[in-house]
Order: structure tokens, then C-alpha cells, then sequence
């Protein structure tokens, strides 16, 4: 079941998965979409209802004005969980997802039964701000399609891009499907 839900101040595209059994919530990462998940829910569903969305400005959840702040990230979160009557879940979260799963598990953990943070940077060095920065000024200035294959090979290997498996067409499209407020809300600071 996909649905708009307005919560926290915005609009954000929503899916269930499943029908029973407890709940885990999966976070996508900084310009991706809940679609990202997709090979996961056929295992995910035999044992569990699953609650994935669209982050800010990500797939087709709204963009408001940015910045974003963790705390909105994780109210958005729980405004969710609220809507749906999630009292308590497992998080899933890849990069900006494991942030929120983090940020969550430490604000409310009586609502978080396990998570997991994958590939996610919880320290942010200087070095590793001021490349946040460029890449926003970059978004910013020449839009989405600036990063498509610089995301890509950050998240695949050389061997895997140079294939051109048709997968990595989903996953670009996935990229540019993010809103330009959207990307730099999550990614700024």
C-alpha cells in the first residue's frame, strides 16, 4: 500500500509491506528512494510489516525549504510510526538512513526494538564537510544530473559500472528523480 502522508511540516510518500508480524522500518540513503529496498521485501514481508518512505525531497515525497536538521529527519521518522501506530520497530538505514536509525535509537529507544546503521558515517571530520559542501554548491549551481556518475562510483565498483548492468539505469534514475532542496536539506548541515 503506497500513500502520501502529510507529517512533521511536509509531505512524504509512504509504502507497507506485509501484514504481520513485528515492524521494521527501512531508511534510504542520501539520493535514493524507498524503491532502493525493493529486493529485500519478498524476504523481509515472510516474517514482517515493513514501512519504508521517501525522505525529504527524495522520490515522491515533498521538498520543503532547506536545510533539514536531524531532529526533522527523525520527527518525520516518528510522525510515521505515530500515523501508522508503530509503537515499536527494528530500523534499517543505509548512510543518511543509519543517521536517523542512530538519531532515533538515541531519542526514543524505548520505540526501537533493534537497528541497524549501514554505511554510515556517524563523525564527521572538516575533511569530509567541506567535500559535503562542494557537492552541494555542485547540485545547487548544475542540478542532479552533476553527481549521477559520481554517486555511481561511489556506490559500485569500477567492474560493476563498467558492465552496465541494467540496474545501475534504475539506480541513475533513481538519482535524478531527487529534488535538487531535497538532496542538499539531507546532505547539509
Amino acid at each position: 500500500m503506497s500513500e502520501d502522508i502529510a507529517v512533521n511540516g511536509t509531505r512524504l510518500r509512504t509504502q507497507i509491506d506485509g501484514t504481520q508480524g513485528p515492524w521494521v522500518v527501512l531508511l534510504n540513503s542520501l539520493a535514493a528512494d524507498l524503491s532502493m529496498w525493493e529486493p529485500q521485501i519478498p524476504a523481509l514481508t515472510q516474517r514482517f510489516r515493513v514501512l519504508r518512505y521517501d525522505q525529504r525531497g527524495h522520490g515522491g515525497s515533498a521538498a520543503p525549504p532547506a536545510p533539514y536538521s536531524l531532529a526533522d529527519l527523525v520527527g518525520d521518522l516518528f510522525a510515521l510510526m505515530a500515523h501508522y501506530r508503530v509503537e515499536r520497530a527494528h530500523l534499517v538505514g543505509l548512510s543518511l538512513g543509519g543517521v536517523i536509525a542512530a538519531g532515533a535509537a538515541l531519542e526514543r529507544p524505548q520505540q526501537v526494538a533493534s537497528f541497524a546503521v549501514c554505511d554510515s558515517r556517524l563523525e564527521m571530520p572538516a575533511e569530509f564537510l567541506t567535500a559535503i559542501d562542494e557537492r552541494n554548491r555542485l547540485v545547487r549551481a548544475q542540478g542532479m544530473e552533476a553527481i549521477v556518475e559520481p554517486m555511481l562510483g561511489r556506490w559500485f565498483t569500477p567492474v560493476a559500472v563498467a558492465a552496465r548492468l541494467p540496474a545501475l539505469d534504475q539506480v541513475r534514475a533513481m538519482i535524478r528523480r531527487t529534488q535538487v532542496e531535497g538532496f542538499v536539506g539531507c546532505a547539509g548541515r
